[in-house]
């Protein structure tokens, strides 16, 4: 094996080994392009995001707003915790019960567990923090602390069903 075998670039010219050449090192060889191309994140198709769940992050001079993007998991699911000003979230989503009865051809959902932390960018009181699931967006508001220690606390989440407004009958008429 050659130096050159060894550097990760100039390796995308695709697999052509020479006549004559070890197998193994032409699978070796097709390997590492496999893996420069994963890493580049050509691949991307066979993992989820590394960042995954997807947040935002805002800041006003009174609180900070956590947005996560967390489809398919109830209010129940979700775990949130701040420790030291780093905002903890988890859940697990399970797989319905229909449809592990079934034969199943094909299978893109994620099923799992899904954890995620972030340092915060300021000092917040735990115990003033309010969370809420809509549409499968977690928005966890932390109120801005003055000064102090942070401790420990869980947050309850609150789950917002769209509510769709009562059908209005027409009134009876009055009898004359």
């Amino acid at each position: 094996m050659s130096l050159r075998d060894l550097v990760s670039f100039g390796r995308d010219r695709g697999f052509m080994p020479a006549i004559g050449t070890d197998p193994f090192l032409a699978f070796q060889r097709e390997m590492n392009r496999t893996f420069d191309r994963f890493f580049r994140g050509e691949l991307t198709g066979f993992t989820q995001p590394s960042a995954w769940p997807s947040l935002d992050v805002s800041e006003t001079d009174k609180d900070v707003t956590v947005a996560v993007e967390l489809p398919g998991l109830d209010a129940k699911d979700i775990q949130i915790s701040v420790r030291d000003n780093v905002l903890s979230i988890r859940g697990e989503k399970t797989q319905e019960q229909e449809t592990q009865d079934k034969a199943l051809h094909i299978s893109e959902r994620y099923y799992g567990r899904v954890e995620r932390s972030i340092a915060l960018p300021a000092d917040v009181d735990p115990a003033t923090a309010d969370a809420s699931l809509k549409n499968g967006v977690l928005t966890v508001k932390l109120t801005k602390k003055a000064e102090g220690e942070a401790a420990g606390h869980r947050i309850e989440v609150k789950s917002i069903e769209e509510t769709k407004p009562a059908e209005t009958k027409p009134a009876a008429p009055k009898a004359a």
